[in-house]
Formats: structure tokens, sequence, C-alpha cells
């Protein structure tokens, strides 16, 4: 086994959710697709391509799953993943795939299909447990990463992550709303976004707890520093 990121995501109501869509495989499939096209254009970027170039990310899909690989050092392999997993949230609002999961860190094997070790076993205890559309750092991960060495440090932030369990406290946050409003025109976003959530189904009481956590977090992370966010955009250009 060798060190490396672990990211799970998984669809929200993706049972039953071929009542609501006959397309719901293709589209899984065409995300993860853009997912794949995604990292392989990082290899060119010269910031990226320098930096992770060390590193092979691995995609994979378990029915309504996704997982993410990625051996390396700490900072470089979760700042990766957590490229990859603001991507994958982001543009998986757009096709109306809602997507919540975590990401850890420490040992483990992948050989095809199958995955195994402490980080395994870490990140599939936490990844369905949160209440929301979103991902977030298990301890492993965000009680040592140094997010300060990251390149975009903004790509994580800290809040309370809602949970069927109670609030992580604190936690360390796939920041996907500072990257989808960071375009000239904040109240448009967000109307795109409410518009994006509401066509997602009927808000059933059991449902909206979840849209409404997931509000709740753009509302205080979508302010973008244009500055430092004025080329990330373009990478998310899908969504």
């Amino acid at each position: 086994m060798k060190n490396g990121a672990v990211l799970l995501l998984d669809v929200l109501g993706w049972k039953g959710i071929w009542l609501r869509r006959s397309d719901a495989i293709e589209a899984m499939l065409q995300l993860v697709a853009s997912c794949r096209d995604a990292i392989s254009s990082f290899s060119g970027d010269k910031v990226m391509g320098d930096r992770f170039s060390g590193l092979r990310v691995e995609v994979l899909t378990i029915s309504d799953t996704i997982a993410i690989t990625c051996h390396g050092e700490l900072d470089e392999s979760v700042e990766l993943l957590s490229y990859v997993g603001n991507y994958l949230i982001i543009n998986g609002i757009g096709c109306h795939l809602p997507l919540r999961g975590a990401l850890s860190y420490g040992l483990f094997k992948s050989s095809s299909n199958v995955l195994l070790g402490p980080a395994v076993d870490e990140v599939a205890s936490w990844y369905e447990n949160s209440e929301w559309i979103g991902g977030f750092l298990t301890p492993s991960a965000s009680l040592k990463v140094n997010i300060d060495n990251f390149v975009y440090p903004h790509l994580l932030v800290r809040h309370d992550v809602p949970t069927k369990n109670g609030t992580y406290k604190n936690g360390l946050c796939l920041n996907w709303p500072i990257v989808w409003a960071s375009e000239e025109n904040a109240v448009e976003a967000r109307d795109r976004f409410i518009s994006h959530i509401l066509n997602l189904g009927p808000s059933m009481p059991e449902v909206y707890s979840k849209l409404s956590n997931t509000i709740d977090f753009y509302d205080k992370n979508s302010t973008p520093d244009r500055e430092n966010f004025s080329e990330l955009k373009d990478r998310f250009e899908d969504s």
C-alpha cells in the first residue's frame, strides 16, 4: 500500500432516478468522461502541469458512486482531488446529478475497480453521511493538510457540515460555490444555481433539508476572489 488521497462522490436521489429520467446512465458516463478530459488537460497547464506532473489520477465508477484516487504526498494529492471534486460537483449540478461525498488521505491500494486500505475504509464511512450537495475532507486529510501550500487555497473552506449524525464542526469543505459564482454578475450566478436546485425534483420535506443546507453553504461561500479565480473559472467552464 502507498499513501494517497481518495475521493468518493455519490448521486443524491439515484434510487428511483429511472422514473425521472431515462438517460441517467448516459448522463453519468458523460459527466465522468468530462472529468477525465479535465484531468488530462491539467498536464498542459503551466501551473498545474508542473505541480501535479508526478501524480496519476484514476477515475472509477461503481453504480451511482464515482471514486477518484491519487497516490502522492499529502498537500499535492489533496489539492489535485479538490480540483477534481469541485469540478464534478459543479458540473453534476448543471446536468441534474447532484453529488455529495468525502475525501480522505492515507494508505490504500487499488486494482481495477477494487479499492482497499485505511484511507478507503475511512472515506467509505463518511461519504454518504452528509446532508447536502457537496464534499468535505475526512479527519485523516483535514487535520494534516496545509492549504497554504495550495496554488488556490480557497478551493477549500471551513464550514460546519450537516450530517446524519449531527454537525461535523469546522469541516474543511470543497468550495465549489466560489468557483460557480466567479463571474461578473453574482445575482445571475445565484439565480442560475437556484434554478438548477429547484429543477432536481419535487422539494419534499426529506429532500428540502438537504437543498436548504446546500443553499446556506452557497450563500456563505460564493463571494469570489476575482483576481485569483479569473483563470480558475475557465477550468470549470462546462458548469
